[in-house]
Parts: structure tokens; C-alpha cells; sequence
């Protein structure tokens, strides 16, 4: 049969947590509840299943939803505990885990807890993350340094209804935040902390040299582009490439990892390693990459994947896309489940490669020739098939529709990988041949040139961004409910085609 498929049965597994999960987070009142009922609908089903591989099947997936609910509840009941250390003074020592940002009139940058005592009968405090605040002129924070200050813990408090600043950050795993006094420079013995901060030392060695030999704004682009975040733009800029939808291009996602792995086993390659070494090489190098640019989110599970991938290539296997998607997504939501309602960036990811994997196909179907249009179709298909199950969410969290994305990603997106292949190997050359460096930067500024015009065009266009009032909860259920049931229907389909075009080559043989 099938549908009984070991594959059909780790990908039921890793659905039915990752469904746990999403029960315990978002309804977590309810959560017990729907577990219990679906248990006992469960084994009733056991008992008088017609298969044995059936009631057993359907016996997996409800193991796998017992075991997601119990780890979401656990987590979201853990992030509502009472916070025992508000309004304690204490003294830290600490590591900057992020680069700071910086708002008109302040500075804020997580710290990573070493140490942290409070000089009261109980020295120590159990605080993990803490959420600094400080003047825009204060020079000592900066990614991965070492600092030490003073201050009085305050717990995490939301600001307005519309958004929960305190499960956001939560989601990070901070729940205090404090307005140090003075802030001074300090070194972590650490091992794994001197080896983060020599990353974050060679990542703004690498955005220097984009700055001077890539003209400007395309410099902030490029840095961008191959590290992440639009925070090297002007607001300005940034409000034209959210209008257009193009802010995805400067999110580290799949295109970022798949850039890196394929120069690195190209790269290795051509030093005469096996193929092998190379799958190796690459491995090590999106470690690397990910812990180089913060470890954000998407990066994160970019990097998972890919490093799904590359050990199913090295043992030879061919890899399913959307198996290591549901992996690498059950990864991070089994270390944190709070990602998947309150970290944004996380769903957007997901969902867009998810749609990719699973939509995609459906357009590839249609007879269309593809390379009479250079491959604009493929654009076209693979933009449709994101935008299908991001649109939704973008617009339920921040209330714009972008009508024009469309036309805007296509004329954009088959420039993107190119230009980071070129930033890629400007930074390689750059330690090779100064001349190389510049006239890499020099082809670099004229392709992002044309990056900047598409988006300066449609930013102006009249509508280019409409307002949505808001996005009822319930239509969003509907939405990625039905496109759920449409692609588990065509798969199953397409299972059941393939399952018979194999019978049949069986009976000829």
C-alpha cells in the first residue's frame, strides 16, 4: 500500500507535532482538550481499523500531536511565569548577542547573561537574556563584545494592544530589560564567545569592503543581500521596498544558504577535493555563515535545511524538500514553540518556502515553453506560488496589501542570485587582488542600480501599498486551511498516478 510508506509516516509525525504545537500556542486553553478528544477519536479508529498499518499510522500521528502540545504548553505556561527578579538591582556581566539598533533617540542591543548577581543573600540570578537600553552615543555596545554594567531589572510591558512586545521578546527568551548607568568594556573567557566575536569581527570586515568599492545606497544592498537585514538602508528606502514587497530580497532566507553552498563546494572542488570533501566543506561553511551573520531565525532554519540536504546528497539519497522543511521547522519549534505565533519572521519564511515546494509544482504542470520568455515563467510560478501563503499573513500583521509586488519581484528576483555571487566573490578576491575587488564592486553598483530604479518606480505608483483595516483571525483559518486540503489532495494524486504508472511497468516486466 502506498500510503504506508516509512516516509508517509516520519512526514505524518513531524505534521501532526508541528499541529501539537500550533493547538498549544495559539489556543492554549484548549489545548488538552483537542489533544484528549483526538486521542480517544483515535483509538476508536485503532480498534476497529480495517489495516493494521492504517490504525497504526493513525496511531503515530497522535503520538506526535500528544508529544507537540505537551512541549508548546510547556513553553507558552513557562513565558507567562511570574517574574520573580522585577525591579531588583544587580550587576551583569555579559555578552552582545545582536548588533544594536538604533531608534531617534536611544540604543538597544540584547545581552547574553555570563554572570549576574544581585548582593543580597542570594548572589546569583537565574536571567538568561536581558534587554538593554541605553543613548545613542554609547560606543561600547557592538555584536559580540563583552560588557559590564549596573542597572535595576525591569519585567518586559506592553506599550499598545495591537502588538505583544512581551511575548515578542519572549520568543527570544528575554523578559527583563534595564537602563544601565555606566557601561564598560569586558572579556569573556568563554571559548565559544571569543569564537563569536572573531565571526562578528570578519562579517564587518567583509560589509567594509562592500562599502568601499560598491557605490552608494547599492553598498547597503549588497551587505544586505549576503548578511541580512535592510537596517543598512535609509528609512526612506526601506519604506519604498516594503511598498513594493520586495523586502523578502534583503531577508536571510534559503537563497542566502544556497549561494554559500554552492560556491563552497564549488570552491572545493576546484582545490581538488572529492566530492565528498566538498559536501563537507559546505557543511562547516553554513555552520559558519549562520553564527557569522547573529544566528537569526530564518537563517537558522535556512541553515537546517540546507544542512538536511547536504547529509542526504553525501549518503546519497535523493532529498525531499518539503520533509526537510517539516524537519527543520520541527527542530526549532521543539527548542522554542514560541516562534511560530510570535516571531513574524519566522512564519513568512516558512511559509513562503513551503509554498515554493508545494505550489510550484502545480504550475510546472501547465504547457507553457518556458525558455521562449528567458525563464520569466519560472519567476513568475515561483513568486505566485510564495505570495499564495504569505500575502495572507502579511496582511493579517501588518494591514497593507502590495498589488504591484508581483511585477516588481519579477523583474527583480533573476538579478538577486547574481548579485550575490558577484558580493560573494568580490569578498573572496579581495583578499587576492585589490584591482579584481574594485571591478567586482564596479558591476555590483550598476546591477543594484537597476534594483533601486524598479523599486523607485513602484513605490510611486498610486496604490502602490493599499491599507487593510483588519484581517479577521477566522479567514485565515479558512485560507490555509483549504490550501492544505487542495495540496494533501494532489499529492495524494499524484501518489496514487505514480503508485500505478509503477504496477503497470511491473505487470509489462
Amino acid at each position: 500500500m502506498v500510503l504506508m510508506h516509512k516516509h508517509v509516516f516520519f512526514v505524518g509525525f513531524i505534521g501532526a507535532f508541528l499541529c501539537g504545537i500550533v493547538v498549544a500556542v495559539f489556543v492554549p486553553q484548549w489545548a488538552w482538550l483537542v489533544a484528549s478528544l483526538c486521542g480517544v477519536c483515535a483509538l476508536f479508529y485503532i480498534l476497529f481499523a480495517p489495516r493494521f498499518y492504517i490504525g497504526l499510522y493513525v496511531g503515530v500521528l497522535i503520538i506526535g500531536c500528544f508529544i507537540g502540545v505537551a512541549r508548546g504548553k510547556s513553553a507558552y505556561e513557562s513565558a507567562h511565569a511570574p517574574r520573580i527578579y522585577d525591579n531588583t538591582s544587580v550587576t551583569v556581566y555579559g555578552v552582545v548577542l545582536n548588533d544594536p539598533v538604533e531608534s531617534a533617540y536611544s540604543k538597544r542591543a540584547i545581552i547574553g547573561v555570563r554572570s549576574c548577581s544581585t548582593g543580597q543573600h542570594a548572589p546569583i540570578c537565574a536571567v538568561d537574556k536581558i534587554l538593554v537600553r541605553t543613548h545613542l552615543y554609547e560606543n561600547t555596545l557592538s555584536a559580540r563584545s563583552g560588557v559590564k554594567f549596573s542597572c535595576t531589572l525591569k519585567r518586559i510591558k506592553n506599550f499598545t494592544q495591537d502588538f505583544d512586545y512581551i511575548m515578542y521578546l519572549a520568543a527570544k527568551g528575554v523578559f527583563y530589560e534595564c537602563v544601565p548607568s555606566d557601561i564598560v568594556a569586558w572579556e569573556s573567557t568563554r571559548l565559544s564567545d571569543r569564537f563569536h566575536a572573531l565571526l562578528a569581527r570578519v562579517r564587518l570586515h567583509f560589509e567594509r569592503v562592500i562599502t568601499h568599492n560598491v557605490a552608494h545606497p547599492q553598498a547597503a544592498l549588497a551587505a544586505g543581500l549576503l548578511f541580512g537585514g535592510d537596517k543598512r538602508l535609509s528609512e526612506a528606502w526601506q519604506d519604498n521596498f516594503s511598498a513594493t514587497g520586495l523586502t523578502h530580497i534583503v531577508a536571510v532566507s534559503g537563497y542566502n544558504v544556497t549561494v554559500i553552498t554552492h560556491a563552497l563546494i564549488l570552491f572545493g572542488i576546484f582545490c581538488g577535493l572529492w566530492r565528498w570533501q566538498a559536501l563537507w566543506l559546505a557543511l562547516v561553511g553554513v555552520v559558519i555563515f549562520v553564527l557569522m551573520i547573529g544566528a537569526p531565525t530564518p537563517a537558522v532554519r535556512a541553515g537546517i535545511m540546507g544542512i538536511i540536504v547536504l547529509l542526504l546528497m553525501y549518503s546519497g539519497r535523493v532529498s525531499a524538500a518539503f520533509s526537510s522543511l517539516l524537519l527543520s521547522a520541527a527542530i526549532m519549534l521543539f527548542v522554542n514553540p514560541l516562534l511560530v505565533r510570535y516571531d513574524i519572521g519566522f512564519q513568512l519564511s516558512f511559509l513562503a518556502t513551503c509554498g515554493i515546494i508545494t505550489i510550484y509544482p502545480l504550475f510546472e504542470r501547465i504547457n507553457i515553453r518556458r525558455n521562449a520568455a528567458f525563464g520569466m515563467w519560472d519567476i513568475i510560478f515561483a513568486t505566485v506560488s510564495a505570495q499564495l501563503l504569505v500575502v495572507p499573513i502579511i496582511a493579517y500583521h501588518f494591514h497593507v496589501f502590495t498589488p504591484l509586488s508581483l511585477i516588481a519581484n519579477v523583474l527583480v528576483l533573476p538579478l538577486i542570485p547574481v548579485a550575490m555571487a558577484l558580493t560573494s566573490g568580490m569578498l573572496l578576491a579581495s583578499m587576492l587582488s585589490p584591482l579584481i575587488t574594485l571591478w567586482s564592486g564596479w558591476f555590483i553598483s550598476i546591477l543594484l542600480a537597476w534594483v533601486f530604479g524598479v523599486v523607485h518606480f513602484f513605490a510611486h505608483v498610486p496604490y502602490a501599498q493599499i491599507k487593510i483595516e483588519t484581517v479577521p483571525p477566522f479567514l485565515l483559518v479558512l485560507w490555509y486551511g483549504g490550501m492544505s486540503i487542495f495540496i494533501l489532495l494532489d499529492r495524494c494524486n499524484q501518489y496514487k498516478c505514480t503508485h500505478k504508472e509503477r504496477k503497470n511497468i511491473c505487470e509489462k516486466v
